[in-house]
């Protein structure tokens, strides 16, 4: 039984279960490979899909029946994991990958001195100058798209392209170092 987004968006709205329960079996993978390609980590995306069904069946009476049901998903996902990603400080820097999960640490494979590697990235970034200090926070941390960092800074989109490859670049060859 395939049904229009519409009708189950209106089922889900309406408080019908088998909608709701026919809207997680169609878009929830989708999410979760949405969501794991960001955060890498099986658990945290699960945990962040259960959350954005949550949402929706919480929030269900507010939905607006001609919104686009996937597009709603989508972007609920898209928030959740760029708050997940700020709350277990998730950084990647080429093939480098640290994050905090439930209060364990988890580390790449073959990397056993993640303490120092991390006090070395910290350093590194701390030697940019102001402005790649300021796009890397804003681009890493922030996950602020590049119109949005180029908008917040009053520079071109170019700029910021320009000094985040410098970045990642001086960051590379510092962490290569020893």
């Amino acid at each position: 039984m395939l049904l229009e987004p519409q009708a189950l968006l209106s089922g889900v709205k309406n408080g019908n279960r088998l909608m709701f329960t026919l809207c997680y079996d169609r878009y929830h993978r989708g999410i979760y490979l949405f969501v794991l390609k960001y955060v890498r980590c099986e658990a945290l995306a699960e945990d962040i899909v259960q959350e954005v069904f949550f949402r929706l069946w919480c929030n269900r009476r507010g939905l607006r029946e001609e919104g686009n049901l996937a597009a709603l998903l989508y972007a609920m996902a898209k928030n959740l994991t760029v708050n997940a990603i700020r709350k277990h400080k998730i950084v990647e820097t080429g093939n480098v990958r640290y994050y905090d999960l439930h209060e364990g640490r988890q580390e790449p494979a073959g990397e056993s001195d993640s303490d120092e590697t991390m006090r070395r990235l910290r350093l590194a970034v701390g030697e940019l100058p102001a402005r790649q200090r300021t796009i890397f926070n804003l681009k890493i941390y922030e996950s602020r798209s590049n119109q949005e960092i180029a908008d917040m800074l009053n520079v071109s989109v170019n700029t910021v392209k320009v000094h985040y490859a410098r970045t990642m670049k001086h960051l590379c060859q510092r962490l290569k170092k020893n």
